[in-house]
C-alpha cells in the first residue's frame, strides 16, 4: 500500500493509509498514515459500529489536511474494548490468529 500510496501522490492525489500493525507502517513509510491498535483486518472498528466507523474516517480525513508527507503519521487513541494480541512478526498474526 505503501507504494501504491506514493504513486498516487506523484500524480497528485493526496492519500492517507490506515494500519493496525505499527512496525509496518513505520516499515512502508507511506506519505500519511494513521495507526489504530486494532486486530488485523479492522482497521475502523468493529463491524455495525457505524458511529466509531464514522468518527475514524473523520479523524483521518481532518489529518488529510494537516499532516505533513513524507511519512507523517498520527496515532489514534480509539480502544477496540476487548484484549487481543499482535506480536510484531508473527506468522500467526499475519493469519488473523487471536490468543483468547
Amino acid at each position: 500500500m505503501g507504494l501504491i500510496a506514493r504513486a498516487l501522490e506523484a500524480r497528485g492525489v493526496s492519500t492517507v493509509y490506515i494500519g493496525v500493525m505499527l512496525d509496518i507502517v513505520q516499515r512502508i513509510r507511506p506519505p500519511r498514515a494513521v495507526f489504530l491498535d486494532f486486530p488485523l483486518g479492522h482497521p475502523v472498528g468493529k463491524p455495525f459500529d457505524q458511529q466509531l466507523q464514522l468518527s475514524i474516517l473523520r479523524d483521518t480525513l481532518a489529518f488529510l489536511e494537516t499532516a505533513r508527507p513524507p511519512a507523517d503519521l498520527l496515532t489514534l487513541s480509539y480502544g477496540w474494548g476487548e484484549p487481543f494480541t499482535y506480536i510484531p512478526g508473527s506468522a500467526a498474526n499475519l493469519q488473523g490468529h487471536q490468543d483468547k
